[in-house]
């Protein structure tokens, strides 16, 4: 499969956090990012493989002093989860685009429905925020769609960047890096679409 090809995605709704969640970078379409993941056999004491295992996590991690405040951030988000970081794994060497992603999505059953709307929209085209509540069956909720594009845990793989304001405009962007990061990105799968 090709770098400029979309990722397989198995999602599955969860409304808790993980009990733990293992720390490790890898890397989408050469930005490096720090990922959590959660394993379906947590008990094993050999190299954690990432095709057993739940992306449930992810945020660009650009150099070491950054990766204590995305910790902490994690931390404040999921304050019951353990996450292990004695061992930190290196999984620079996969493009996350180019292998099946098993995703564990945590949020409400309103931020499910958009997330999963968000998956459909192809690298290299936008929608609206309205036009996502419309899709969801809720056409006056296009804030909320907004709140849940913000409280996306895998950014980059569920696409919010892709979503705009109705009247063209960047809107909002909650990620690392801001709109000025949403418009580079993009542009970058813009080229790679054509």
């Amino acid at each position: 499969m090709s770098s400029n090809a979309s990722p397989q995605i198995v999602y599955d709704d969860r409304l808790s956090a993980p009990d733990c969640v293992h720390l490790a970078y890898a890397r989408h379409h050469d930005i490096p990012v720090m990922i959590g993941l959660v394993f379906e056999d947590d008990l094993h004491d050999g190299d954690l493989d990432p095709l057993h295992a739940s992306l449930c996590m992810l945020d660009i991690a650009s150099g070491s002093p950054e990766l204590s405040g995305i910790l902490s951030r994690w931390g404040e988000e999921w304050p019951a989860t353990r996450f292990v970081s004695d061992r930190m794994l290196d999984f620079s060497a996969i493009n996350l685009a180019e292998i099946p992603l098993r995703l564990w999505m945590t949020g409400t059953t309103f931020q499910h429905q958009v997330w999963r709307v968000l998956l459909l929209i192809p690298r290299g085209s936008t929608t609206s925020y309205g036009e996502v509540a419309q899709r969801i069956g809720k056409p006056l909720a296009s804030r909320a769609v907004g709140m849940a594009c913000g409280a996306n845990p895998v950014p980059l793989i569920v696409p919010c960047h892709r979503v705009l304001a109705a009247n063209g405009g960047i809107g909002g962007y909650s990620g690392r890096g801001g709109v000025a990061f949403k418009q580079a990105l993009l542009q970058r799968e813009a080229e790679l679409a054509a």
